[in-house]
């Protein structure tokens, strides 16, 4: 009798079998990717946790300062400047803040008095973001709030508005803008940056009137 045995595959080079499963590849490799940035920025945040329970690496987060001209508490929270976060990251670190019971956000800078408050207060060494986003499809400021910033109202912008003409809403699509303060020794000025850009400083207010 004749043995059986299982039919012998046809040959695939490397470069074919890429080729034939090239969705696969990508797929596989956003998901790896994806999955070693996570690790990757899970564990800087672990080492700059320890660092400021050991007293070894950044400065320790100031306390929020009340403002009683807006009845608001305010905070620079400062991390390791390798730690950078986006805006929508610091955004959520604002939310999940909070203190003497009022839950935190990204400072809303209503008047000149809070930008002095905040400049003479924490004079930040560092780009510093703040709640406030530029609409790309709309036009508009917005912020964290839900309300617009209209022209009439206080404003405290770099004379480059933006930080990158590359990197600017009208050449490179992208939803919004985020704004940040330039830090204290370049102005402490708004300016605004590309969706992706990241900074490792961010203004936390915790608005005493929601309470």
């Amino acid at each position: 009798a004749t043995e059986s045995r299982w039919p012998t595959p046809p040959s695939v080079t490397a470069a074919n079998w890429l080729r034939r499963n090239a969705t696969w590849v990508r797929l596989v490799s956003s998901r790896v990717f994806k999955i070693a940035e996570t690790w990757t920025r899970t564990v800087c945040f672990t080492l700059f946790v320890l660092a400021g329970t050991s007293g070894v690496a950044a400065a320790p987060p100031s306390k929020p300062v009340y403002f009683a001209a807006n009845n608001s508490y305010f905070e620079l929270v400062e991390f390791p400047k390798w730690f950078g976060l986006t805006w929508l990251e610091a955004k959520a670190q604002a939310e999940q803040r909070s203190y003497k019971g009022v839950q935190g956000r990204l400072a809303v800078i209503t008047g000149e008095n809070v930008n002095d408050f905040l400049r003479q207060t924490f004079a930040p060494a560092r780009e510093t973001w703040i709640g406030l986003r530029y609409w790309c499809p709309y036009l508009k400021l917005q912020w964290v709030t839900g309300d617009f910033l209209a022209r009439t109202e206080y404003s405290n912008w770099h004379p480059y508005w933006f930080r990158d003409p590359a990197s600017h809403c009208a050449v490179t699509e992208m939803p919004f803008m985020p704004v940040y303060y330039t830090p204290n020794d370049t102005g402490f000025l708004w300016q605004a940056a590309a969706a992706w850009k990241s900074a490792s400083a961010l203004f936390i207010e915790y608005p005493m009137d929601a309470r």
